[in-house]
């Protein structure tokens, strides 16, 4: 028993000589005419240590009675850097307020293209859609309803499907089928000529385990993806789909990201359960030390804990694996024997948006930009890992879920005009 009060004093006494020698800031984050920015990553580059901003913008981050540079940052704004200098206060209050990017085009190539509008319909909100053979696939909402509707690139309904208001987003697995998600559960969807056929479902745990994984399919293979730990690790696995035997075909590994995720987690995570901070616990969220766990969560969850992104894409039943930890991409048959590599480097362009795409008609494959609130596309050369000229997407800045099909980009763009504000989707020819 004496033990064990020696040992509370002792660590008493090194908390709060730990806490003098701390600043605990807290501050709130907003935009222009102090718009609220939720989720703002808040990063200490000295200590490698953050959180984001909660639902209200404010934020809470110990920091070192030094001199001290965080760094805010937000989707669609320009980051901003400030310099605290060491103080004898306990608490620092901050506001901070960030601006708007400004587009700045600079030396890219802009080429004309006729922006078209796939679908359009009064009062019809574009949840989400996906490519179904030569058509389009829409998850929307009219009203009080929600539909899958098939529609051609004419502006032209095929046929429609009322589904649930829990539809959230529309998924294509890697055989091409697709897949309509609830919030805890999965439903096939078949397409037939004159109507559209909800399958029975199954949980969503169920489609993370055995659906999601799955990445492609060749004519003699299936490829499927492991994450490892913290997701800074990435296997891939090939099957034989004859044998169903299964063997590594390619292991990506950050090894020094791992080690300071892991350093981040011990310092700052240690113990905690995310299930214990739950709408039971709300009464006790003004516990500071409980903010801060969950914002350090928060901030784990979001920023540290990003997948890294090493596509695998089908192209012509041979497979292209794209490894930038290495800087290379890899070419194997469709049995997965290594065929050849070519190195690429626009991985380290700042601009780059960690994004890849293929087009799902031709197989060309295009790197995605985003400088400033303008997105371009840039071809890859499959032979040399050469970049063509750039085209840049017009007129619509922050397009979502962008996808290429035969040439031209499809994608999703909020539109704020009038009261009820809208999801709507268009394309553009790709001009290079």
């Amino acid at each position: 028993m004496k033990t064990n009060l020696i040992f509370l004093l002792i660590c008493c006494s090194l908390f709060t000589y730990a806490q003098k020698r701390s600043t605990l800031v807290i501050g709130k984050v907003t935009g222009e005419n102090g718009l609220t920015l939720s989720k703002a990553t808040v990063y200490n580059e000295q200590t490698n240590q953050g959180t984001v901003s909660d639902s209200l913008g404010t934020f809470i981050l110990r920091i070192p009675k030094a001199t001290v540079q965080l760094r805010f940052s937000y989707i669609g704004y320009e980051t901003q850097y400030v310099s605290i200098q060491p103080t004898t206060n306990d608490t620092l209050f901050l506001e901070v307020s960030l601006k708007l990017q400004i587009e700045e085009i600079g030396n890219v190539e802009v080429n004309s293209s006729s922006i078209v509008r796939v679908y359009y319909k009064k009062s019809t909100n574009i949840i989400d859609f996906e490519f179904y053979e030569n058509n389009v696939v829409l998850l929307l909402n009219e009203g009080n309803h929600h539909y899958i509707r098939l529609v051609n690139d004419y502006d032209s309904a095929l046929t429609e499907l009322q589904v649930s208001e829990k539809s959230r987003e529309l998924y294509a697995d890697c055989y091409g089928k697709i897949l309509l998600i609830e919030k805890d559960s999965v439903f096939p969807i078949r397409f037939f000529p004159s109507f559209i056929e909800q399958q029975a479902g199954y949980s969503f745990k169920t489609f993370e385990k055995t659906v999601k994984p799955c990445q492609t399919v060749t004519s003699s293979s299936i490829v499927t993806a492991k994450y490892g730990l913290h997701n800074q690790g990435l296997a891939y696995f090939i099957v034989d789909q004859t044998s169903q035997k299964q063997k590594l075909l390619h292991l990506i590994l950050d090894k020094e990201s791992t080690v300071s995720i892991n350093d981040y987690v011990s310092q700052n995570l240690a113990g905690y359960n995310e299930q214990v901070v739950s709408s039971t616990t709300k009464d006790r969220i003004a516990n500071g030390n409980i903010r801060t766990r969950q914002r350090n969560y928060d901030f784990y969850k979001l920023v540290l804990s990003r997948p890294i992104y090493n596509p695998i894409f089908n192209i012509r039943d041979s497979l292209f694996l794209f490894d930038h930890l290495l800087e290379t991409v890899n070419i194997y048959s469709s049995n997965g024997k290594i065929c050849r590599t070519f190195p690429v480097n626009y991985h380290k362009d700042k601009y780059w948006r960690q994004l890849i795409l293929k087009d799902y008609a031709t197989d060309k494959v295009f790197i995605v930009f985003k400088e400033k609130t303008r997105i371009q596309l840039k071809q890859l050369n499959l032979q040399n890992g050469k970049l063509s000229k750039g085209f840049l997407l017009e007129s619509h800045n922050f397009p979502k879920k962008i996808k290429v099909k035969d040439g031209s980009v499809y994608y999703l763009y909020q539109n704020n005009n009038g009261q009820n504000p809208t999801k709507l989707i268009y394309k553009q020819t790709i001009d290079l």
